[in-house]
C-alpha cells in the first residue's frame, strides 16, 4: 500500500497521458482480476462437479451391470465389466467387495485408494435384481435386507485432474487478462494521445497569444470540453483583438486632437510675437522723434 501511494504521489506530477492510462487501466485490472477469479471458481466447481458425477454414474452402472455375473460366479464377466467401465470412465480404479468387505475383483490402482487421499471414491451397493430399497423412517439412511446385498462396487478417480483443469484455466484466464489489458491499455493511449495533442495545440496557441500574436486562432472543433476549452480562448483572442483596436482607434484620435492643439498653441505663439514685435516698433517711433526733437 505504501509503495502504491508512493508511485501515485510522484505519477501526480506527471503528464496528463500517464494519468490517463492509469484512470483507464486500473479499474480495468480490478475489473479483470475479479472476473478472473469468479470464473475460474465456476470452472473448477464444474470440473469438480463434473469428476464426482462420472464417478458416481460408473459406480451406478456397474452396480446395475454386475449382479448377474456375481449371481454366476463368472469372475471373468465380472472383471471385464470393471476393466471396461474403468477405460471408459477414465477411473483410477474399480473394485468388488461382498457383504464382509472382503476384495472379490479389482482393477486399476486399488491398493494405492485405500491410502492416498487424492482420489474421490464412490461406493454403491449391489443388489439382487427386483430388489427395493426401503426408507427407514427412524433412520437417516436407506435400508437394504442382508439376503439381498451382493456386495458393493467402489470406484475412485483422480483428483490430479482437478489440478490440471485448474493450471488451463489460469492460463486462459491469464491470457485473457492480458488480452483485455492490451487492448484496453491501446485504447487509452490512442485517448491521451488525442487529448494531450488537443491541449498542446491549445497551449501553443495561448503562448502565441501572449508573444502578441493576437490574429492565431485553435482550429479545434467545438465539441466536449477541450472544443469548449479552444472555443473560450479564441473568444479571448477576439475579444483582445477587439479591445486592442479600440485602444489604437483612441490613441490615434488623441494624437491628432493633441496635434491639432499644438499647432493652435504655435499660431498662437506666433501671432503674440509679431504683436509685440510691432507695439515695440510702434513705442520706439514717437520715443525715437521727441529724442530728436529735445537734441
Amino acid at each position: 500500500v505504501t509503495f502504491l501511494r508512493a508511485w501515485l504521489r510522484r505519477l501526480s506530477h506527471s503528464s496528463i497521458r500517464s494519468r490517463v492510462l492509469v484512470i483507464a487501466l486500473l479499474p480495468a485490472l480490478l475489473a479483470e482480476l475479479g472476473m478472473a477469479a469468479y470464473f475460474t471458481s465456476q470452472a473448477l466447481a464444474t470440473a469438480e462437479d463434473a469428476l464426482h458425477a462420472r464417478a458416481t454414474r460408473a459406480a451406478h452402472h456397474l452396480a446395475e451391470t454386475l449382479p448377474y455375473a456375481l449371481i454366476s460366479g463368472d469372475v471373468a464377466l465380472a472383471r471385464h465389466l470393471l476393466e471396461t467401465e474403468t477405460r471408459n470412465s477414465q477411473l483410477a480404479f474399480a473394485r468388488v467387495t461382498d457383504p464382509r468387505n472382503r476384495t472379490l475383483i479389482d482393477t486399476g490402482d486399488s491398493l494405492g485408494a485405500a491410502h492416498l487421499d487424492d482420489r474421490y471414491r464412490q461406493r454403491v451397493a449391489i443388489l439382487l435384481p427386483g430388489t427395493v430399497v426401503q426408507d427407514n423412517t427412524l433412520l437417516p439412511v436407506k435400508t437394504v435386507p442382508a439376503s439381498d446385498l451382493l456386495g458393493e462396487v467402489e470406484v475412485g478417480v483422480k483428483l490430479d485432474q482437478i489440478a490440471t483443469s485448474r493450471h488451463d484455466t489460469l492460463i486462459h484466464a491469464i491470457f485473457l487478462m492480458l488480452l483485455a489489458m492490451s487492448l484496453t491499455g491501446a485504447l487509452a493511449w490512442r485517448l491521451s494521445n488525442r487529448l494531450a495533442g488537443q491541449l498542446q495545440h491549445v497551449g501553443r496557441v495561448v503562448g502565441m497569444l501572449a508573444c502578441d500574436d493576437l490574429t492565431v486562432r485553435t482550429q479545434l472543433p467545438p465539441e466536449g470540453e477541450v472544443g469548449a476549452l479552444a472555443a473560450g480562448v479564441n473568444n479571448m483572442a477576439e475579444a483582445l483583438q477587439t479591445h486592442r483596436g479600440e485602444l489604437e482607434q483612441r490613441i490615434r484620435e488623441a494624437t491628432a486632437d493633441l496635434a491639432a492643439k499644438k499647432d493652435m498653441a504655435e499660431r498662437a505663439n506666433q501671432a503674440k510675437s509679431r504683436f509685440f514685435a510691432a507695439a515695440s516698433h510702434d513705442l520706439r517711433q514717437p520715443l525715437h522723434a521727441l529724442s530728436l526733437f529735445v537734441a
